[in-house]
């Protein structure tokens, strides 16, 4: 006969089930009465037929004690002339960093939608990469988390041709992060205001308030409702902090300047 489990009666299976938790791990959230609706966001349910009989299967993922922040890569071009940008290639858009930076692994964005969403922001996902670590294993995008004067040897760097501008919209915020090859021009609009035009040159980011929209030549920049996370750990943007100039590759012959970069225009 079909039964139903109440949250209720899952808490107290997990209550009574700790001592047997393999060592060194722990629930995602308190077990506690407040914290029921979590079960239903984190657990899995998994049917079997046995024999003629329908079984159920609960699972809920249990945490080590590492907790990673997870970082975006988006390669920032830097102008060499005209025409020509050079960036630092990545081999996956996400990188995971412990809070000392001494382990780390990468992944695909695909990967990171497979993990389960505990609040905004915060994921818990389970571990099918090995750990790599940082002083043992030189990586190039965790050597640029911290002030450098020249670039690491085992980057990936490239030159690509822009004659366009290129917008990329940071994850459900109201920024842009801008390549463009000489100038352009955007007009923010807003409720009840005048028109505003920005002259806009090389690579940089722009933010427009929440209701307001971005016009350009090639473009349409529209803004969502954002949703403010009061979270400690939530840090914002990482600027690699390579000197003020840098060699970018041999076969350049070159150096460039990264002090005209300009992250912090608002409107």
């Amino acid at each position: 006969q079909p039964q139903i489990v109440s949250p209720s009666l899952i808490l107290e299976s997990l209550k009574k089930g700790i001592p047997y938790f393999p060592e060194g791990t722990l629930t995602p959230f308190s077990l506690s009465k407040d914290s029921i609706s979590m079960i239903y966001k984190l657990s899995d349910v998994h049917v079997y037929i046995n024999k003629g009989l329908l079984g159920y299967v609960i699972t809920l993922p249990l945490l080590n004690k590492n907790v990673f922040k997870a970082l975006k890569l988006i390669p920032l071009p830097i102008a060499k002339d005209k025409f020509k940008f050079v960036y630092i290639e990545t081999e996956n858009s996400i990188l995971y960093v412990d809070e000392t930076r001494q382990y780390y692994f990468t992944t695909s964005r695909e990967e990171l939608d497979k993990c389960k969403l505990m609040k905004a922001r915060s994921f818990v996902c389970k571990q099918n990469q090995p750990l790599l670590n940082s002083h043992l294993r030189e990586s190039c995008v965790v050597k640029l988390l911290q002030p450098r004067r020249t670039i690491p040897q085992s980057c990936d760097t490239r030159v690509v041709c822009i004659t366009h501008t290129v917008w990329t919209q940071l994850e459900r915020r109201n920024e842009w992060i801008y390549f463009i090859p000489s100038s352009d021009s955007v007009t923010i609009v807003c409720p009840n205001k005048e028109p505003v035009e920005v002259l806009l040159t090389h690579t940089g980011k722009l933010e427009i308030q929440a209701g307001c929209k971005g016009y350009t030549k090639t473009a349409l920049l529209s803004t969502i409702k954002e949703i403010k996370v009061n979270d400690s750990r939530n840090g914002g943007d990482l600027l690699s902090k390579v000197g003020a100039e840098f060699e970018c590759c041999e076969q350049l012959g070159s150096h460039l300047n990264l002090s005209h970069i300009d992250l912090d225009m608002k409107f």
